[in-house]
């Protein structure tokens, strides 16, 4: 039997226990939560004690909101319609078969428990609520990350409409839906929606939501309000639709092309916030800005001047590339990188910033030495231990390198926040350590906007405006750590803006104890190279129980060290090795152990999978004739010949396994 008390305390949260009805088992109920390890064995030891509670709010610092499904509750409708709108938070699957999302409780906000306010079958716990969690009877872990910070759309939904107007003063950013004429826009939409004749209704749809999906990309109104508006009118009138799976599928690709189609409105956007200037103030401070007389002529010497530019002949070649990290990382530039949780991102950032700070060589390149600012966002403790690590295991206890840490939270979302006290910071630490500033570490882009939407192109597109601000005044290249999205090929996760505006961009990836960072996008300088490493741990001294404490630095792995793991199917050749390749790759994003029918402790996935992916890859621009017979010829000589395992649709190799620890089959697994 397990020890819930010991469980419940390693939760590191105020817990409680109930009984197997979720009922609080002791007095005062989720107010007797408590963190205090003594308190929790005494609580535990309650008759009746078989689940852990957790309370919700402030006490915690969560929000949970809870998509039900009992009874035909319809949460996972809308779970689906805002997937894209939701950052990857933690998850876990409740024993109705629902699911719980946990967040961050954004700060100054006061979120209550509610039932079906957000949408049908979707309830919030927040203060004065609880939630039960795993390992608890019936409940599992479905996503291990840490709990996100909640995109204000979603706080907003939340509240209820006289909640909204109060927190507007001290949250502006809870109210900002976007310009007055998008809102109104919007509500038009909704309206032609919903009072939509019948013969008529999904012309209406298709065409409204084509049209605001143009807004949304114009800038008029924020993403995920419109989506979410568009689809509770079209919920509204679900009784009236014959095919309602339809209208949705309507629904999201008319407002998909409608932002591939941005809208041109000759209004003044009200989010500019342009000032009217007076006569007299109309050029103080700007001789760029002309004076037009009563026909629009420009008069007076204030006409704009010409930019500077160079003509052809004077255009030479520049043979000094400004990389400050040989070959990868580019002065003024910016980077990502990314990868899924426990990939080892944040450790391999801090050994290069390290490096920089330093000016010693880099994986066999080159260094010029910089001051690096590293903003841990996500908190003092693990920056600590690994910056205290490197110093133990580069013998440079004694050294004064020009590296600083922020481990506060920050708002990079608002270029009014604290983008400026950054690039005041920036200029500090140059001062204090008198060398130019090189590098700034953002850590992680999830924190860095504060509550914002990584997929909406407004939210995502104003942290790159704030960040292309910031690494300008500072003259320094801007590193974000970042998360892979929900599928590892598309890459980093959040909209398509952010790897536009990215010079460098880099993924890390786990197969077991061996990782390995490659750079997957590089503007200015030669691409592809590939990094493999092991995290080493390092004994930092002992805590005041007597145990170790311990983190890990980089341990760089050669190409001599790799090359007995590689050279299994190094004779395949043409279809049947690229058809091992593409397999392996698939193995390490996405393997699961623990299928029937697959030896014990091995990764596979499906064979469509493999096959699709070799369709893609391998046999880009083929006929499909062609593709099957080349797959299926492939495929055959692999599991004859003992490279490849199959059974029950499942494939696996049978000499290279990723080990992915942790892992395990669940519904929807790959």
């Amino acid at each position: 039997m397990i020890d819930l008390a010991e469980i419940a305390a390693r939760t590191g949260l105020h817990v409680f226990p109930c009984d197997t009805a979720k009922r609080p088992c002791v007095k005062g109920g989720f107010t007797a939560a408590s963190k205090d390890r003594a308190e929790i064995n005494r609580m535990f030891s309650t008759p009746g004690a078989r689940l852990i509670g957790v309370p919700t709010g402030r006490m915690n610092k969560l929000i949970v909101i809870d998509v039900d499904v009992k009874n035909g509750a319809r949460g996972m409708e809308w779970l689906e319609l805002n997937r894209e709108a939701l950052p990857e938070t933690r998850t876990h699957k409740t024993r109705s078969g629902g699911l719980h999302l946990l967040f961050v409780a954004p700060e100054n906000v006061e979120i209550r428990n509610s039932a079906s306010r957000v949408a049908p079958g979707v309830d919030v716990r927040g203060e004065g609520g609880y939630v039960i969690v795993p390992p608890s009877d019936g409940y599992a872990v479905a996503d291990p990350i840490e709990p996100a910070e909640m995109p204000r759309w979603l706080i907003k939904a939340c509240l209820k409409q006289e909640e909204r107007q109060e927190q507007h003063q001290s949250n502006p950013l809870i109210a900002a839906d976007g310009t007055p004429y998008g809102i109104k826009a919007l509500q038009n939409a909704c309206a032609n929606i919903r009072n939509a004749p019948d013969g008529q209704k999904h012309d209406t749809l298709n065409r409204e939501a084509y049209s605001i999906g143009g807004l949304v990309t114009a800038g008029e109104v924020v993403q995920s309000v419109a989506y979410a508006e568009l689809s509770a009118a079209l919920h509204a009138i679900r009784h009236r639709c014959e095919d309602f799976k339809g209208a949705l599928k309507t629904l999201h690709g008319a407002f998909g092309d409608g932002m591939n189609a941005p809208r041109s409105v000759t209004h003044i956007p009200s989010r500019l916030q342009i000032t009217p200037q007076t006569p007299e103030s109309a050029n103080d401070g700007d001789t760029n800005v002309p004076n037009r007389d009563k026909k629009g002529d420009k008069t007076g010497d204030t006409a704009p001047k010409a930019l500077k530019y160079h003509t052809f002949i004077e255009l030479e070649a520049d043979l000094d590339a400004s990389d400050f990290v040989e070959g990868l990382l580019i002065d003024g530039a910016m980077s990502v990188v990314y990868g899924e949780s426990n990939a080892g991102k944040t450790f391999w950032a801090t050994d290069l910033a390290l490096h920089v700070a330093a000016g010693h060589p880099w994986c066999g390149r080159e260094v010029e030495r910089g001051a690096v600012l590293y903003l841990a966002l996500e908190g003092a403790h693990g920056i600590k231990n690994r910056v205290a690590a490197f110093k133990r295991a580069h013998n440079m206890d004694d050294a004064d390198l020009p590296f600083a840490v922020v481990t506060i939270g920050l708002n990079l979302l608002d270029p009014n926040a604290d983008a400026e006290s950054v690039v005041a910071t920036c200029k500090a630490v140059a001062e204090q350590f008198d060398i130019p500033l090189r590098l700034i570490v953002v850590d992680t882009l999830a924190r860095a906007m504060a509550g914002g939407n990584e997929n909406a192109p407004e939210d995502m597109g104003a942290l790159v405006k704030t960040g292309d601000m910031m690494r300008q005044d500072a003259t320094a290249h801007l590193m974000y750590i970042h998360h892979s999205g929900k599928d590892t090929a598309k890459g980093a996760r959040g909209h398509s803006s952010l790897r536009a505006a990215t010079d460098t961009e880099i993924e890390i990836t786990a197969d077991g104890k061996s990782r390995q960072a490659e750079v997957r996008k590089q503007r200015d300088l030669e691409g592809g190279d590939v990094w493999r490493f092991e995290l080493a741990p390092v004994v930092l001294g002992t805590n005041k129980r007597g145990k170790e404490v311990t983190s890990c630095v980089v341990k760089v792995i050669t190409d001599e060290q790799t090359a007995g793991a590689e050279s299994f199917g190094r004779h395949l050749k043409g279809h049947n090795k690229r058809a091992l390749e593409v397999l392996t790759d698939a193995l390490i994003e996405a393997g699961k152990t623990g299928y029937p029918g697959v030896p014990f402790g091995l990764s596979s996935v499906p064979e469509k999978w493999w096959r699709d992916r070799f369709y893609e890859r391998a046999m880009a621009g083929a006929e499909a004739d062609t593709k099957k017979k080349a797959f299926r010829r492939a495929a055959d000589f692999l599991v004859e010949n003992h490279y490849v395992g199959l059974n029950s649709s499942r494939v696996w190799v049978v000499k290279f396994q990723p080990n992915r620890e942790n892992s395990e089959a669940s519904d929807g697994d790959i």
